[in-house]
């Protein structure tokens, strides 16, 4: 089709009408999108909403078009009709050259964070990299960034996936230090010194190598210290505890207990008795995950009643204990990360005493306590221990009752919620007596 025009006057007024019309259509919907704005800052929101509608539906063209979706886009977060935030401001990145692109950005990662959706976060704000001007709404989604970064690597954490863990950590922590450079509000920096003291934590429960723990742990130190000064008062008792169980962990520790009790042994003979234990530890820090504590306890029990039954042999007699002193003593030795793989060996004695100094018994083995978490709410463990036990001076019916018993006690345990733990235990004993006159073991299951 052609368009015939007749002289320079008449071209004159299309290209006038064409250059300014968009002027002209500007000053109007100006006037329309202001007073939906207003509307906005006065949090009458739905009045707000449907003035921002219209503009929309009456301007698609004009250049506050994407400003208005994006309004929209917060005025439905103020409502809470997520699903119609996100659709506006996925709408409004449609546009890549959207003059709200940043905002909208951000807004729609805060949106997916809460949905728990880290790793749609990390890709909608890979742009942030390639940023060369920096405002406020890129230093927040950088943040936001690193966040969701640290939130997958804590999940793999708790899925036991120690090495992916550490991988997403240090990604996390480095997109942190390249935000602590732009940072200049000292509160945020605070914050952000905050995080990075936590990533630090999770790295050093997460090795077992002595030199880089404590090398973590001294890093999570200085960027506690450094939040600590400036930081909120929902941070501050969290980053305290922090400091001071990093403080612990470096020193020798020496802690005790006294319990006592009292009560009737007999009501008939109205005879009284009372136990009394104390106990006494010292616990030696290491460079690395691993822990020795050496542990002494005394015992004084004076209404002790022990029976000895041994059904297959037909022997031994019920026997009032009347004072029992008993002395132990036992070295432990504790390792792995904290979440994931508990271990604790302990070596253990001790002897006990009785008056009439027929029954006393020497006792001495070795327990493995050790447990696995394989998922967030599932963890396998174990309790086994070897004990040979002695008694130097006492026998029933010419017999010694010197024995070795093994024990097994493997379990199940479902954490789910955290309040509830359920565990499933299957416990197997082995005893054998020394003494050949016997010639039997007991085994219970």
């Amino acid at each position: 089709m052609m368009i015939k025009i007749k002289g320079l006057k008449q071209l004159l007024i299309i290209i006038i009408l064409l250059f300014f019309t968009p002027i002209m259509v500007t000053a109007v919907d100006r006037t329309n999108y202001n007073a939906a704005l207003e509307k906005y800052k006065n949090k009458d929101n739905e009045e707000a909403l449907s003035l921002f509608k219209r503009f929309v539906s009456e301007y698609p063209n004009s250049v506050k078009a994407d400003d208005a979706t994006w309004y929209m886009g917060r005025i439905y977060k103020r409502l809470d009709r997520m699903e119609e935030a996100e659709s506006a401001f996925k709408q409004v990145l449609s546009n890549e050259s959207s003059n709200r692109f940043e905002e909208a950005s951000y807004d729609l990662g805060k949106i997916l964070y809460s949905k728990k959706l880290y790793s749609d976060v990390i890709n909608l704000l890979s742009f942030i990299d390639s940023v060369d001007v920096i405002n406020k709404y890129h230093l927040k989604g950088m943040e936001l960034n690193a966040r969701a970064w640290n939130r997958l690597a804590y999940r793999e954490k708790l899925n036991c996936n120690e090495n992916k863990s550490k991988e997403l950590f240090f990604t996390s922590l480095s997109l942190y230090e390249n935000l602590e450079t732009l940072i200049v509000d000292e509160s945020d920096l605070s914050r952000i010194h905050f995080a990075m003291a936590r990533i630090y934590s999770h790295l050093a429960d997460l090795t077992y190598n002595s030199d880089t723990y404590q090398e973590y742990l001294q890093k999570n130190l200085e960027y506690v210290e450094l939040a600590l000064p400036l930081i909120s008062d929902f941070y501050r008792p969290r980053a305290e505890k922090m400091l001071m169980d990093i403080e612990k962990s470096k020193k020798v520790g020496i802690n005790g207990q006294i319990i006592a009790f009292a009560g009737v042994d007999n009501l008939s003979t109205n005879t009284f008795g009372a136990d009394v234990y104390a106990r006494g530890s010292l616990i030696i820090p290491t460079p690395g995950r691993n822990r020795f504590a050496f542990d002494v306890s005394f015992r004084h029990n004076s209404f002790d009643f022990v029976s000895f039954n041994f059904d297959k042999t037909k022997t031994g007699d019920a026997h009032l204990v009347q004072y029992t002193d008993t002395l132990g003593a036992d070295f432990s030795w504790k390792s792995g990360t904290r979440r994931n793989v508990y271990n604790k060996l302990k070596l253990f004695s001790d002897f006990q005493f009785v008056e009439d100094n027929r029954d006393n018994y020497t006792s001495a083995g070795v327990s493995d306590l050790g447990s696995i978490r394989f998922s967030p709410y599932w963890r396998f463990g174990w309790n086994s221990k070897f004990e040979w036990r002695t008694y130097p001076n006492y026998l029933v019916g010419g017999r010694k009752l010197d024995y070795i018993k093994g024990s097994l006690d493997p379990s199940i345990r479902l954490y789910a919620p955290d309040w509830l733990n359920i565990s499933i235990i299957y416990g197997i004993d082995v005893k054998q007596y020394l003494d050949s006159k016997y010639d039997t073991s007991d085994v219970n299951v």
